[in-house]
């Protein structure tokens, strides 16, 4: 288990993109992209969890990042950089109860999956999807934790077979099955 961190802008599976040349492990590796860069997945991967420095930019290409755990802050994903693109896809599948932030300062996380029975996903910011929210297991709630509770925007379809917890928050979708 390391922390891989950007050194330039490039490719998420090119060693010139990351410290050491190390391109992250697919479930041991708490990824970080650094200011000033943009990392670009080229197909699906996977990583421990994911942060967005204020500055970076994640692109996912129209490919989904699954997220298999949290860093040492508790989180599975914190995008307080920028989304490139309008095809950011994540697939949660942390054990664990675990914050994620996708507010970023421009651009919009596309489709969003929760599906580990263990994992109890909080929001830490509001939520605005361009695509579906689909949660096949665990638990999405919009606060409090002490971070408050976050509204959630659903562009497209929300299915949910496991929990999803509203609390005090505004939830808005396209269409829904529960």
């Amino acid at each position: 288990m390391a922390v891989i961190t950007s050194t330039a802008t490039g490719n998420w599976n090119a060693t010139s993109t990351w410290a050491g040349g190390a391109v992250p492990h697919d479930t041991n590796d708490d990824v970080v992209i650094a200011n000033g860069h943009t990392v670009t997945l080229t197909g699906g991967d996977a990583c421990k969890s994911l942060e967005v420095q204020s500055g970076g930019t994640f692109d996912g290409d129209g490919n989904m990042l699954e997220i298999s755990g949290e860093n040492g802050s508790g989180y599975a994903v914190n995008i307080d950089g920028a989304i490139s693109g309008t095809d950011t896809d994540f697939d949660i599948r942390t054990p664990a109860t675990t914050l994620i932030d996708l507010a970023a300062t421009s651009g919009n996380v596309r489709n969003l999956v929760i599906q580990h029975a263990s994992c109890v996903a909080t929001m830490y910011s509001d939520v605005s999807l361009s695509g579906n929210l689909t949660i096949t297991s665990g638990e999405l709630t919009t606060g409090d934790g002490g971070y408050g509770y976050s509204n959630l925007t659903v562009t497209g379809h929300v299915s949910v077979t496991g929990t999803l917890t509203g609390n005090s928050s505004a939830i808005s979708a396209g269409s829904m099955i529960i």
